[in-house]
């Protein structure tokens, strides 16, 4: 089954992030919180996977995104 890709509204959405606010943290998670992207044309999507993973290992750590 492929994986799922979600738009930058919905992980911001998960995230209780405004899109905005996601759109400047985005490097970040990238980075140091192993979100996966993927850029398919002139779109940005994100693999569902890494999301749930940034959101159980904030949890786990304590930290607020």
């Amino acid at each position: 089954m492929p994986e799922k890709l979600l738009t930058s509204l919905q992980v911001a959405e998960r995230l209780s992030l405004s899109l905005r606010h996601f759109y400047r943290l985005e490097p970040y998670l990238i980075a140091k919180w192993g979100l996966e992207r993927a850029i398919i044309g002139r779109s940005k999507r994100y693999t569902e996977i890494s999301v749930d993973r940034l959101i159980r290992k904030a949890v786990k750590e304590e930290i607020k995104i």
